[in-house]
């Protein structure tokens, strides 16, 4: 059975990014970040840790350069909503 932690989402999501960070300034990427600091969850951290860098370093990759990413943390302790968007033109439906 997978390890069950107390994660702090915006502390998690912080901690992905900062590796990412030098090659979105690099591309000039404007990055708004909401992520709220009392957002806890009991989960997998190390699933959930792929799946959020997954996201995160997607959206760095397929944005253009001089574009925007925005990411936000909506919820309550019983549901949330992890948005990430971006700027991308590249992508169509079917990718």
């Amino acid at each position: 059975m997978p390890q069950v932690d107390e994660v702090v989402l915006a502390d998690l999501l912080e901690e992905i990014w900062a590796p990412l960070a030098e090659e979105a300034d690099s591309r000039k990427l404007v990055c708004d970040f909401q992520w709220d600091n009392t957002m806890r969850l009991r989960t997998n951290r190390a699933a959930l840790r792929t799946i959020l860098k997954n996201l995160l370093k997607n959206a760095v990759i397929y944005t253009p350069v001089d574009g925007t990413i925005e990411s936000s943390i909506t919820g309550s302790i019983e549901s949330w909503v992890i948005r990430v968007a971006n700027t991308d033109t590249t992508l169509s439906e079917t990718d």
